[in-house]
Formats: C-alpha cells, structure tokens, sequence
C-alpha cells in the first residue's frame, strides 16, 4: 500500500511539475513576443525621427537657397550640429541627466564628431559676402 501511495504522489508531482513547467514557458513566450514587438516599434520610431529630421533639413536647405544663400557643406554641418546640441541640451536636462552629469565629466565630456568644431561659425544663415565672392566661381561650392 505504501507503495501505491508514492506512485500516487510522484505522479502529481510530476504533473505540479509539467504544469508549472507550462505556466514558465507561455510567460517566457509571451515576454519574447512583447520584446520582438517593442524592438519593432522603436526601429519604427526611429526611422520616424530620422525622416524628419532629414525633411526639415532639406527645408531649411531650400529657404537659405531662396534666399539667396549659396551653402557649402560646413554651413550644412554648422547647422546640423546646432541643431543636434539643442535637441540633446533640452532632451538631457531632465532629472536623469542631472544625475548622469558627473560621470560624463569624468569620461571627458563632449568627445563626439563636432566636439573640436568650436572654430566654426555657428550662425550658418550670416552672409558672408567676402566668402561668397571669393568662391563664387569654384565648382566644389555649387549650391544645393
């Protein structure tokens, strides 16, 4: 008799087991489908971002063009940069960012690609007749 009793409890156990098992393995599922599903809809959201930004770059390409203004490609990287530092100087002033300020100090700061750039005009819409006259000619500072 005792015998039949431990078949009786191993087998729900087992059967604890399996559905428990079960139970971890739909939770697992659906926390992958959520996962495959939030990485979706950031790619899209991103994609988003960027073809506005590009959109509202080619805009201001047009008005500095009908305006007059012949750009060259570092009054477009002038523009872009400031641009870029004032979405991230209002994106990163929040309570986050404050507490992260530290440790970007420590690692040195600004080190990206325009981080050496301060050199550069950074009002890209002045005209700068001299400069205009001087290359008006060249091929390599054709407007867009």
């Amino acid at each position: 008799m005792a015998g039949k009793k431990r078949k009786a409890e191993a087998a729900r156990l087992e059967e604890t087991d399996r559905a428990l098992y079960g139970a971890f393995r739909g939770a697992a599922n659906s926390l992958s489908q959520l996962y495959t599903l939030a990485m979706g809809a950031q790619k899209a959201s991103f994609q988003a971002g960027e073809r506005h930004a590009m959109e509202k770059l080619y805009e201001w390409i047009l008005r500095q063009h009908e305006n007059g203004l012949r750009l060259t490609v570092a009054d477009i990287a002038s523009h872009i940069q400031s641009k870029n530092s004032m979405v991230f100087s209002n994106a990163l002033s929040s309570p986050i960012r404050r507490s992260l300020q530290p440790y970007h100090l420590e690692q040195g700061g600004d080190t990206g690609y325009f981080a050496n750039s301060g050199n550069r005009d950074m009002n890209p819409t002045a005209s700068n007749d001299s400069f205009m006259d001087m290359h008006s000619d060249s091929p390599a500072h054709d407007s867009f």
